[in-house]
């Protein structure tokens, strides 16, 4: 053996070395990257969510005492709660009312204001600048609606409504209080309101039963039948709660439009 060969062999030996080290430093920087593009699809999802809508944190705005009583049970009597993640129990905004709108699917009229500056922050993106006020049936008798223009404080319960993107909302809302004269003409139209009624009966368990409902409207003293009524229905038991799962819950409104 000569005196190169030993030499030679180190060097293909160094070059064999060298090689390997640029395969494991590939191998590194490919594994580098993925985990650089989970992480960054974890941060996107965290910050946007499947709807792809910028997420905020689940803030709200204070509650003002005075005027109206923070609820103990906020979501109460409130269709599907469930779409409703709740911010805050009380919270109280302001604005003008920009439209009011009743939605015939669950009874509720919504309130659409454009916040004061110091309520803007606590908007999502997904309200585009302005915070919808829902008014539930079992509260319309208690709660006067404002009209389009007036300026109106709004009392009720803060959450983010998860079947609309985390939509910030006041859901349900139980004191509306107008701060000025309602424009000529703005005052809201829709169906009639009534107080609600409460009926004690007996069903068992998983049998099918009826409820009659008979409504008129008052014209010049005269009952006259109501040519389309809107029967909202909440079925509880007596321990004032739903099943749900097998587990007791919640009352959770039942509602079906009924026209005649």
């Amino acid at each position: 053996m000569s005196a190169a060969e030993p030499d030679q062999a180190a060097r293909q030996a160094a070059a064999a070395s060298h090689a390997e080290a640029h395969r494991l430093t590939g191998i590194q920087l490919v594994i580098a990257v993925v985990v650089l593009l989970v992480a960054g699809a974890a941060v996107g999802y965290a910050l946007y969510g499947p709807s792809g809508v910028l997420r905020q944190p689940a803030s709200a705005p204070a509650w003002q005492p005075g005027a109206a009583t923070c609820r103990a049970a906020p979501l109460a009597h409130v269709h599907d709660p469930g779409r409703l993640k709740l911010a805050a129990n009380c919270a109280t905004a302001s604005g003008l009312v920009q439209q009011v709108r009743y939605q015939p699917g669950d009874g509720d009229w919504e309130v659409t204001i454009a916040p004061d500056p110091q309520y803007r922050p606590f908007l999502t993106a997904a309200d585009h600048g302005l915070l919808p006020v829902r008014v539930i049936p079992a509260d319309l008798a208690q709660v006067p609606l404002p009209a389009l223009g007036q300026h109106a404080t709004v009392y009720g319960a803060w959450v983010l409504n998860r079947n609309l993107h985390d939509r910030a909302e006041i859901h349900p809302a139980w004191r509306i209080v107008a701060a000025s004269a309602a424009p000529a003409g703005a005052a809201p139209r829709g169906p009639a309101r009534s107080e609600p009624t409460r009926l004690a009966l007996t069903a068992t368990v998983r049998a099918p039963f009826t409820i009659m409902v008979r409504c008129a409207i008052g014209l010049a003293g005269q009952p006259v039948p109501a040519s389309q009524v809107h029967l909202f229905v909440e079925i509880v038991n007596r321990a004032g709660g739903v099943a749900s799962g097998g587990r007791p819950g919640p009352p959770t409104p039942w509602a079906r439009p009924t026209s005649g």
